[in-house]
């Protein structure tokens, strides 16, 4: 990495080395934040430069990767024909406040969960870009609210697009207006302010210049796997119960039951849970919802890795839940919070917005950590539930349809492979049920092309429940689906 003590001259001369530009077009104002010490900012593309007293509680001071705040905020002069802000920054994980304000007149912010009023947040359009790319920010429809992207800790780059061009001064962190309640503590990198829309080429090339700024300035800051030090595997396991684990530790071998592991990681969510962190996989642990007596695919693959290793350790990013439906609560055999309905993400209620909530903190705490996830795939495992009533079934293929397109949309993962696994129970409750589920998930298979892999569970030896896998089915599949990524 270069020094520390790189200046515009360095920044520019990497930027043209490593080909990343920044869209000039439309371009009123652009922020380095790379002078190192004093109260004004200058702008490298407007006349727009900072005055770092002019906020009501700045609270701000330089650092090595550009400046912080401390429940303060940045204020800009007063511009006009502001129509998209962009902003390379960071949080400390699960933090809260007024993110990002932009417009002082509107007094809003764009992280929903603490912004007071939401028209401008539903006609705003965000997008994210950190990790692998850029993808559209999720938020609630009906009160903008629930933007949890944006308050999972790292570096990020944000870009606001108002629905209309407005003019006044902007604030970067906290709330707007005059107000000294500016809850809202960040490192800022970058800042650009255009007239114009950006479309996903600009912003492309803007996360790849802020990429460049980071890599120049050093220290132990990423935006993007592609530039930490250290590269690991990563999977993504989804699903109810089977996906979970029901497969009993007292059935493994004997070496198996005692395997301690420093090459597999996981970060297991429960439902809405506050785990945020990446941990080594403990056997019995922090690894299954339904207790420390059963384990999933995620021991069979630590396993694998442990007896095959790559040189690359392995992550696995979990969220699963025993009785969970993919049809949605509106349903009458749906409680509410037993569903992946991606229409559930309007509730705190949904199994999807729990995934997504879990997915965008392994995002950040490995950028944090300075680990840079390789995607390999995502493990769908789910259905059984579905398979009890008709009404449930019926409505399994659109819902999973429609979950894997807000997948693609929410997280920008529109390449990364899937395997689909076709749930079988012996016998089955209601068995015309379970043939339309079975038939849903081979039509969305085989919609989705060469990026997807239906793996059928059945033949794989189940308890004597008829749905849950044993130690050695468990041990079969999930070797099936570690071949089918690795």
């Amino acid at each position: 990495m270069l020094g520390l003590d790189v200046r515009v001259t360095g920044l520019a001369t990497l930027a043209r080395q490593l080909s990343v530009a920044l869209p000039v077009t439309g371009l009123l104002s652009d922020w380095r934040f790379e002078e190192g010490s004093g109260d004004i900012v200058a702008d490298q593309t407007g006349n727009h430069g900072i005055d770092l007293t002019l906020a009501a509680n700045p609270n701000t001071a330089w650092q090595s990767h550009g400046l912080s705040a401390n429940n303060g905020a940045v204020q800009t002069p007063v511009i006009a024909g502001v129509r998209t802000i962009a902003m390379l920054y960071r949080t400390n994980t699960g933090t809260g406040g007024f993110h990002h304000s932009g417009p002082i007149a509107t007094n809003k912010g764009i992280l929903g969960s603490a912004a007071n009023g939401a028209t401008l947040q539903l006609t705003d359009t965000i997008h994210i870009a950190k990790g692998s790319g850029v993808a559209k920010a999720y938020r609630r429809d009906d009160t903008g609210s629930g933007a949890f992207t944006l308050n999972t800790g790292g570096w990020q780059v944000v870009f606001r697009e108002l629905a209309t061009s407005a003019a006044g001064y902007l604030t970067f962190g906290g709330r707007g207006g005059t107000t000294t309640n500016r809850n809202a503590s960040f490192d800022l990198g970058w800042a650009g302010v255009y007239d114009r829309a950006l479309d996903d080429s600009d912003r492309s090339s803007i996360f790849n210049f802020c990429r460049s700024l980071l890599r120049a300035r050093g220290g132990d800051n990423y935006v993007a796997f592609a530039d930490c030090p250290t590269q690991a595997d990563a999977l993504i396991l989804w699903g109810q119960s089977n996906a979970d684990g029901r497969a009993l530790i007292a059935d493994l071998s004997a070496p198996d039951q005692v395997r301690t592991y420093s090459e597999a990681f996981i970060l297991q969510n429960e439902f809405l849970s506050t785990t945020t962190s990446f941990a080594a996989l403990d056997l019995g642990g922090n690894h299954c919802d339904g207790g420390a007596s059963y384990f999933g695919p995620e021991v069979i693959w630590a396993n694998l890795r442990q007896d095959s290793p790559t040189g690359r350790d392995l992550y696995v990013e979990k969220t699963a839940r025993g009785s969970a439906f993919m049809a949605p609560s509106s349903d009458a055999n749906v409680a509410t919070g037993a569903s992946w309905s991606e229409g559930e993400l309007e509730t705190n209620a949904g199994w999807w917005r729990s995934a997504l909530k879990n997915h965008y903190a392994a995002i950040s705490d490995a950028l944090e950590a300075g680990i840079g996830l390789n995607w390999r795939g995502v493990v769908w495992w789910q259905g059984e539930q579905d398979a009890l009533y008709t009404s449930t079934a019926d409505a399994h293929l659109a819902e999973l349809t429609a979950l894997i397109a807000s997948f693609d949309v929410h997280t920008g993962f529109e390449s990364v492979p899937w395997v689909i696994v076709q749930t079988k129970q012996t016998p089955p409750p209601d068995a015309a049920a379970e043939a339309t589920v079975r038939a849903a998930q081979a039509s969305v298979a085989e919609a989705m092309g060469a990026r997807a892999t239906l793996v059928d569970a059945g033949g794989y030896p189940v308890g004597g429940d008829g749905v849950h896998l044993t130690a050695t089915g468990m041990a079969g599949i999930a070797g099936s689906l570690y071949a089918t990524f690795f």
